[in-house]
């Protein structure tokens, strides 16, 4: 039994070709995320995503799964040089914070040095 792409199949089909074809335990947290459209399921050099269409049928998203890594390396990439990128800035301001702080001391310590000292 073959899954084709962007097929919509009842749910006791998809049930069956997850326990036959792609060897996934019923009830298993595999087949939990599979059903729930929260994980992929990788079977021959294909990855497999079910879309829920409604509550007795499925939608099948079916696609090279070389190509669906390249593109989940890419999309992880983008996406930690901006939590980097962020990083970097939320570290900036704090050194610049630290620095106008110690500039504002400094000068208060000046100022009451020479004023406690001018008489």
């Amino acid at each position: 039994m073959d899954l084709l792409n962007d097929r919509v199949y009842p749910r006791q089909h998809i049930e069956q070709w997850l326990v036959e074809q792609a060897n996934v335990t019923r009830g298993s947290r595999t087949w939990m995320q599979a059903l729930k459209n929260a994980g992929e399921t990788t079977l021959g050099g294909d990855t497999y995503l079910f879309e829920r269409v409604s509550d007795t049928h499925y939608r099948v998203h079916r696609a090279n799964a070389v190509d669906v890594g390249e593109v989940m390396a890419v999309l992880n990439q983008a996406t930690s040089s901006r939590g980097e990128r962020f990083q970097m800035i939320a570290m900036a301001s704090v050194a610049v914070i630290l620095c106008a702080f110690g500039l504002i001391g400094m000068t208060v310590s000046l100022v009451r040095h020479f004023i406690l000292h001018s008489y």
